[in-house]
């Protein structure tokens, strides 16, 4: 398992950031996302809640989907990120 990037916020609560490319399919990064969110949360955080962001080059409905129903997983464009937003 490689995470792109795992820290924690200024609450102590682990995020797993992940990079992905703009031919990497939704459902593909939605269920690694999901995957290593899972992996943190029984192995690292005891249990506690664990966040997601993934960092796209757009984001499609299915990761919009994907967001009504799992706690705590975002979602941005690259260039959302760079624009503060």
């Amino acid at each position: 398992m490689e995470l792109d990037i795992l820290c924690k916020d200024r609450h102590g609560t682990f995020v797993v950031i992940e990079l992905k490319r703009r031919d990497v399919k939704a459902r593909q990064i939605v269920g690694q996302i999901i995957e290593y969110m899972g992996h943190v949360k029984l192995n690292m955080a005891d249990g506690r809640d664990v966040r997601g962001y993934v960092i796209v080059g757009d984001t499609s409905p299915e990761i919009r989907f994907a967001q009504a129903v799992v706690p705590g997983l975002g979602a941005k464009t690259l260039a959302e990120v760079l624009d503060g937003g």
